[in-house]
C-alpha cells in the first residue's frame, strides 16, 4: 500500500503504476515508430487485442536490417508462432493441422492506435529494458536496443518459444549484437 495523508483513502499500488509508462511515448521517436506501429498491426491482424513479445518480434522483422541480423523473414516468424498455436490447440485436444483457413479477409474493425493498445507485461518489459540499456532515454532507442532487450526474455516467453521454433539461439545472438553495439 502507498502511504497516504491523514484522513485520506489509502490505495493499492500495482507494479504498473511504479515503472515509468514508456508506451505512448514511442510514438514519435524516429526510428521506433515503424516498429512499434508493425508490432500493433502484427496483433491486429491476428485479431489479438494485447501486443505481446511476439508481435514485437514480428514488428522487429519488418526493420530490413533486424531481419538480415536475425537471418529469418516476418514470413517465417509467422509461420513458426502459426505452428505454436497448432501445437498448444492440439494439447487441448483440437488437431487443426491440414485445415485450410480461408484467404485473410480484411478486417471489418477499425485499425486501433497506438496509445488505445495494451501492451502485455512483456512487452512493457522488454521496452523497459531498452530504454533502461539507452541510459534510461527514449530518445535515441533503435530497433536494436529493442532486439537487444527481446533476446532476454525467459524461455516461456512467447517471442522465446518463436526464436526456438525458429532454431535461433537467443544467447548467441545477444552476444553478437553486443559486440556490433560496443
Amino acid at each position: 500500500m502507498r502511504s497516504a495523508s491523514p484522513g485520506s483513502r489509502r490505495t493499492r499500488s500495482t507494479a504498473r503504476e511504479s515503472e515509468p509508462e514508456v508506451w505512448p511515448k514511442l510514438t514519435g521517436t524516429g526510428a521506433m515508430d515503424p516498429v512499434v506501429a508493425s508490432a500493433v498491426d502484427e496483433a491486429w491482424q491476428r485479431g489479438e487485442r494485447k501486443v505481446g513479445t511476439d508481435h514485437l518480434l514480428l514488428g522487429l522483422l519488418h526493420d530490413q536490417e533486424v531481419a538480415e541480423f536475425l537471418g529469418v523473414t516476418a514470413t517465417q516468424a509467422r509461420t513458426a508462432l502459426a505452428g505454436l498455436d497448432q501445437a498448444a490447440l492440439l494439447q487441448i485436444g483440437l488437431d487443426v493441422r491440414g485445415l485450410e483457413l480461408p484467404a485473410a479477409a480484411p478486417l471489418k474493425r477499425r485499425r486501433p492506435s497506438l496509445a488505445s493498445n495494451s501492451p502485455t507485461a512483456g512487452f512493457r518489459g522488454v521496452i523497459s529494458r531498452a530504454v533502461a540499456d539507452n541510459g534510461g532515454r527514449i530518445r535515441g532507442l533503435t530497433p536494436r536496443h529493442l532486439l537487444r532487450s527481446l533476446l532476454t526474455v525467459a524461455s516461456s516467453d512467447p517471442a522465446a518459444q518463436v526464436l526456438r521454433q525458429l532454431e535461433i539461439d537467443p544467447s548467441a545472438l545477444r552476444a553478437r549484437l553486443d559486440e556490433q553495439m560496443a
